[in-house]
């Protein structure tokens, strides 16, 4: 199977999942070869192509990568969250001796959510399943438009307007020197 062949197996098996909770092929992302963004109004997800051998050299640049896409998109959204999902890519399941070091990784809360996934040897990737926000049930549709915003009093209007302003790390750290 050739880079190609694996690469868009993946991608082809991840898109119409993503699309089924609203995320969308971001064309337009100046990403790294291979690499392929949805985004959409609440999550991110960047399906990452590596190797048993370059692993923990590819997670760290990809972790980085997308850190840099993440923050962008959050700025971009005057400071509304953006869950990221960075599926590391194998081409076949990871040999024995990787488990812990691609566990460790999965399991690392810095950046975003991580996970390994692979195909099967029947070209199925069955871990795509254990990807939260790719795993919902097939009947689940994702919410169109903008989410339904409660109405504020004018103590958390005010609260809203500094968030906006100045991000929630100085909007909570003004908040705490408060009387």
């Amino acid at each position: 199977m050739t880079d190609t062949d694996w690469i868009g197996g993946g991608v082809t098996a991840i898109g119409p999942l993503c699309e089924a909770v609203g995320l969308a092929v971001e064309p337009d992302v100046e990403a790294p070869d291979g690499v392929t963004l949805w985004s959409g109004a609440y999550a991110a997800v960047a399906f990452w192509p590596t190797c048993e051998e370059q692993f923990i050299v590819e997670a760290g640049q990809a972790e980085a990568w997308f850190a840099d896409y993440l923050y962008g998109a959050e700025r971009r959204r005057n400071a509304r969250v953006v869950d990221g999902y960075l599926l590391l890519a194998f081409a076949q399941p990871v040999a024995e001796a990787l488990h812990s070091v691609v566990r460790s990784v999965e399991l690392s809360t810095q950046i975003c959510r991580k996970h390994a996934v692979w195909p099967d040897a029947g070209g199925a990737w069955r871990r795509l399943d254990a990807v939260t926000v790719l795993g919902l049930p097939t009947g689940v549709t994702a919410a169109s438009g903008e989410p339904g915003w409660p109405v504020l009093d004018d103590e958390a209007a005010s609260l809203w307007a500094r968030i906006q302003r100045s991000g929630p790390k100085r909007a909570a750290e003004a908040e705490d020197r408060r009387p």
